[in-house]
């Protein structure tokens, strides 16, 4: 949904309010606009949003595993720089 929004956005130039309820991806944190083409995602522009709007109430409604489904990503950003580095 949240790539949805950000298609829209990026394609319109409307500005990318976003509020995620499930911690299961980055796309809420991530500018990249995915959509899936021949069963493979591709990244076709950008979208920030603003404001990123963080409720930790409503995240916490969500099942657990959907929420720890999203640590891979999140680890991911944080150490994206650093894997940069290494490889140069």
């Amino acid at each position: 949904a949240i790539d949805a929004a950000k298609y829209v956005a990026w394609k319109r130039g409307l500005r990318l309010v976003s509020i995620p309820t499930i911690l299961s991806v980055d796309a809420f944190v991530t500018p990249a606009v995915g959509i899936r083409r021949n069963h493979e995602v591709i990244y076709v522009g950008q979208s920030s949003p603003n404001p990123l709007i963080i409720d930790f109430a409503l995240l916490r409604t969500a099942p657990p595993e959907l929420n720890i489904a999203g640590i891979g990503d999140l680890l991911s950003i944080h150490t994206a720089t650093f894997d940069w580095e290494h490889a140069h």
